[in-house]
């Protein structure tokens, strides 16, 4: 009502600077000037509350239907919206003072008007673009479970390391929308920044994949929770899904298992992983980058583009070269993915052995 009231104050205000302003134009009499100043200030009280009234219920009635509208779209509508009210300044304010006719204030609101509505429709029309631009991303705090929509999918760090979640949102395969907990984020930036370099280089890798599926057009969500009461990133991620009511993605074994105490369904990327990572038959070549010594003496280690170890028999002096072609020779599923036995393919066994 402290909105309704103030307005209706406003409106009293201009009946009776209006009605003074009539009378004054009108009559000379001090008596009969107070009649129409009399009068301005009761149609003021009465059509401010009519009108203060009815917008009242206006507001009331956008903002629950504004409620179901992404963030990034009211965003975008406003960003836009205001800028065609700028433009219509920029134009109608020239058009005001140098016409000076009575018809150039209507004129200049209606081409306001119109300008400011077709930036919101073009801001609502282009909210992910928008987004992009200033960097948006919609967020969801503690206390606003309703503003998920039903099927939405949580990811933790597994899932975001695994290079399935890219191939499948770029075709369109995953369910929207998806959540990233703000716990998973910090992780990979933790990670990013580590020693190890496979690690970090398969951090920063996730982080640039989360960037690309939200420029792809992909509804993606924060969850700020950060869940201080739990220690472990697999129970804070699992409280978050809980609370969300939705899915959690994950090629995590230990997440898996701790699902049922908190009473969260999973989907687990490792049986489509399997599904669909490329079987490297024995006599198979390619080239691989061996990055570290392996567990038995002469063996090193790479991994492939899509994260599979690769093993290489007595080739421990070539470690911290690239490219090097190497021949398979087995290949076994892991729960970490593929593991690749192999060793040095004989065109790279004679190379070497002439230096």
């Amino acid at each position: 009502m402290f909105f309704v009231e103030g307005l209706r104050l406003l409106f009293v205000f201009v009946g009776l600077i209006g009605g003074d302003e009539l009378g004054t134009q009108e009559f000379h009499g001090s008596v009969d000037k107070l009649l129409f100043v009399a009068i301005g200030v009761l149609v003021g009280y009465v059509v401010g509350g009519v009108v203060g009234r009815s917008f009242d219920r206006g507001v009331r009635k956008a903002s629950r239907h504004l409620k179901d509208v992404p963030a990034v779209e009211v965003l975008a509508a406003s960003v836009m919206g205001t800028t065609g009210l700028v433009i219509s300044l920029i134009i109608g304010v020239p058009i005001v003072l140098l016409w000076g006719s009575p018809l150039s204030l209507p004129i200049v609101g209606v081409l306001t008007w119109m300008l400011a509505y077709f930036g919101i429709r073009i801001g609502m029309a282009k909210a992910s673009q928008v987004s992009k631009t200033i960097g948006f991303t919609r967020r969801i705090a503690p206390g606003t479970e309703s503003e998920v929509p039903e099927g939405a999918l949580v990811l933790d760090t597994s899932a975001v390391m695994e290079r399935a979640i890219w191939v499948l949102g770029k075709i369109g395969m995953l369910p929207t929308p998806l959540i990233v907990p703000r716990v998973v984020i910090d992780e990979l930036t933790l990670i990013s920044n580590a020693p190890d370099p496979v690690a970090s280089r398969k951090a920063r890798r996730s982080l640039e994949v989360l960037d690309a599926l939200r420029e792809s057009g992909s509804s993606l969500i924060i969850a700020e929770e950060l869940v201080p009461e739990l220690d472990k990133l697999d129970d804070k991620v699992l409280a978050i899904a809980a609370r969300l009511e939705a899915k959690v993605a994950t090629c995590s074994a230990p997440l898996i298992g701790a699902a049922q105490k908190f009473g969260v369904k999973i989907t687990d990327l490792r049986n489509l992983v399997s599904e669909l990572a490329p079987d490297h038959s024995a006599g198979e070549t390619f080239e691989v980058e061996l990055v570290k010594t392996g567990t038995q003496d002469g063996q090193a280690v790479g991994y492939l583009a899509d994260g599979d170890m690769v093993v290489v028999n007595d080739a421990s002096h070539l470690i911290g070269k690239e490219g090097v072609l190497v021949e398979v020779i087995a290949s076994r599923r892991t729960s970490q993915g593929l593991l690749v036995f192999a060793k040095l393919s004989e065109s790279t066994s004679i190379g070497t052995s002439h230096k």
